[in-house]
């Protein structure tokens, strides 16, 4: 009911007292490995709709530096703080920037995991590494996509680049996330046989590897 930026539904999600959706509250329970990989999955959706995909945050374009900018008038620039300030001023209860900087390097850290799915461990190994290639389950991929979905938002807000509006920008973190995404569609090491049926988890594998 919160698709679309709906302020109504907002309101009513994030004022109730019978609901625990603030931040704090669902970022705690993503974070905490030991709740099912689907409900997490179900809540990390919840938190891009209420959270993140939602006003104030705005797309960020990049920057063109072979444009040239007219200087703007010191009036003008006033003007324009003083619409921000009345606008800001507006809206609902919000997750701050810190909190979404904290949620980026989350999920930055969380994607390396692949969402728990692991490939056949190597001998003498406890476990494998992890690998989309050997069959995950439902609810890995479910949380696997949501998490995709979440930072592309997160990316086009800006909160994975440093001085994005200079010369000087840093895009270490989206060539992590970059080295992240590319191990979601990597195919290397795929047992013979793997996925040859059209059961849903191999759907969804095609459909993730597509959005990555």
């Amino acid at each position: 009911i919160a698709v679309g930026r709906n302020q109504t539904a907002l309101k009513f999600l994030l004022t109730s007292d019978t609901l625990s959706f603030k931040f704090d509250q669902l970022y705690a329970i993503l974070s905490e490995e030991s709740i099912p990989v689907l409900i997490r999955a179900r809540l990390t959706s919840l938190t891009m709709r209420i959270h993140v995909d939602r006003d104030p945050q705005a797309s960020l374009p990049q920057v063109l530096y072979s444009r040239t900018w007219t200087n703007l008038e010191q009036g003008n620039i006033a003007n324009t703080e003083r619409v921000i300030e009345t606008v800001s001023a507006q809206t609902l209860p919000t997750a701050g920037k810190h909190d979404l900087e904290k949620l980026s390097e989350f999920f930055l850290e969380q994607l390396a995991d692949l969402a728990g799915a692991k490939a056949r461990p190597l001998p003498g190994a406890k476990e494998g590494t992890p690998s989309l290639n050997f069959e995950p389950t439902y609810g890995q991929l479910e949380l696997l996509s949501a998490q995709i979905a979440i930072v592309d938002l997160l990316v086009d807000y800006g909160f994975y680049s440093s001085n994005r509006d200079s010369v000087d920008i840093d895009f270490t973190k989206i060539r992590t996330l970059f080295a992240r995404v590319f191990a979601v569609v990597d195919t290397a090491g795929t047992p013979e046989g793997a996925f040859s049926s059209t059961r849903r988890e191999a759907v969804m594998l095609i459909q993730l590897r597509s959005a990555a």
